[in-house]
């Protein structure tokens, strides 16, 4: 059965319309299986581990949220505004 897309369903205008275009989602179908997806990774991706957790499973932690494995992984954008001395 072929979806309505999505400019059918929404009125011209909506807030975060633009959004969900730039997103590349077409179908009504393919917000809700985004919107989906978005409730298991809060529901269960982000919880920080126990106290006294392996390294591992932190190391596993950090990486799900977007840490990069090594401190050269880390850019300081030109005029972020860092003190000289912690460069």
């Amino acid at each position: 059965m072929d979806q309505p897309s999505i400019q059918d369903v929404v009125p011209e205008g909506s807030p975060g319309m633009d959004t969900v275009l730039n997103k590349g989602y077409k179908t009504p179908g393919d917000v809700v299986k985004a919107y989906s997806e978005l409730l298991k990774l809060h529901n269960n991706g982000f919880r920080a581990p126990k106290e006294g957790a392996p390294s591992e499973t932190w190391r596993d932690f950090y990486t799900q949220i977007g840490a990069p494995e090594s401190a050269e992984g880390y850019e300081i954008p030109e005029g972020a505004g860092a003190a000289e001395s912690i460069l």
